[in-house]
């Protein structure tokens, strides 16, 4: 892919950390960090749509990835930890989250357009991730308001987990590919449950009236 550079700058005491902007030959346009002529670093890709352009793509770069960010250049060493970053879809949805290699890793938020949604309202997922997939524990809240609070693997609903129905009802089993398996149904809402989590505190109704009662009435002492 041709590019165009625009205002590459060096960085530091290495000639080969720069700084600054690439416009490609479809106009997509790439502004951040480099290293050795690769997007490296921190940076945002941005696609460019008839006459604008929409972001892809803002975060943390390795070796023309978003992957791996190098936090420490020492002796000519990169040190690395996982990368974050925010990735939009050309439909609307957007992660934000952890990435390894380019994939999904990790903990991270998801939003997804629900099918035959207004534009406005979200399917949303919170949890753990593993090469692109849903998988671990997390937490995926509906558009339509329901709730499912569990174990996921393979991108599926797999485990022990609890679907609160927006209407009030709550199940709570086991779910195998996305399919409730054996489980219960009970009456509450999600926010109903989170409440009950915590005993109330107990309090004497007269403390003081206790406390004199216990030093009078108690039998007298007898020594042998």
């Amino acid at each position: 892919m041709g590019s165009m550079i625009i205002n590459l700058v060096s960085l530091g005491s290495h000639d080969d950390v720069c700084t600054g902007t690439v416009v490609y030959s479809n106009k997509d346009k790439y502004e951040g960090e480099w290293l050795n002529g690769k997007r490296h670093g921190v940076g945002a890709l941005w696609m460019h749509d008839t006459d604008r352009y929409r972001i892809r793509y803002t975060g943390e770069w390795q070796k023309d990835r978003f992957d791996v960010r190098p936090m420490l250049f020492t002796h000519h060493h990169w040190s690395d930890s996982l990368g974050r970053g925010i990735y939009y879809d050309d439909n609307g949805s957007a992660y934000e989250g952890l990435w390894v290699k380019g994939l999904k890793q990790g903990h991270g938020q998801q939003m997804y357009v629900p099918e035959g949604g207004d534009g406005c309202s979200y399917d949303v997922y919170d949890g753990e991730w593993d090469e692109d997939n849903r998988s671990g524990m997390g937490t995926m809240r509906y558009a339509n308001g329901d709730i499912y609070v569990g174990e996921w693997a393979n991108d599926m609903k797999s485990g022990r987990g609890k679907f609160y129905y927006a209407k009030g009802a709550v199940y709570e089993g086991t779910w195998q590919e996305d399919i409730a398996k054996c489980g219960s149904y009970t009456q509450g809402t999600y926010e109903q449950q989170q409440e009950t989590g915590a005993l109330p505190a107990l309090q004497l109704e007269n403390p003081d009236k206790v406390l004199t009662d216990s030093q009078t009435d108690l039998p007298p002492v007898v020594y042998y």
